[in-house]
């Protein structure tokens, strides 16, 4: 093989190792990704099952109070003492 054909060659199998490594590289970014989807889906499954049942919760307008102790007038306050009570 002359000068010429080696040197066409050598660049293409460099060529071929580059996307090879590429392609090995954006492979193992998408399953780590993957990975941690489903790590963070299942945490956020378990977290939801472990929730009380709208049934066996009851809330009283008395029972809703804001941080300070004072009753809850808007819907936002009234959600966030719901929440405070589950934690």
């Amino acid at each position: 093989m002359n000068n010429k054909g080696f040197a066409i060659s050598t660049m293409l199998y460099g060529l071929i190792i580059i996307i090879v490594l590429v392609m090995v590289m954006i492979l193992s970014i998408m399953a780590f990704n993957r990975k941690s989807n489903k790590e963070f889906n299942s945490s956020i499954m378990w977290e939801l099952e472990n929730l009380p049942k709208a049934s066996e919760v009851s809330y009283s307008n008395a029972d809703l109070k804001d941080e300070s102790g004072n009753g809850c007038t808007t819907l936002q306050c009234a959600i966030d003492a719901i929440i405070r009570s589950v934690e």
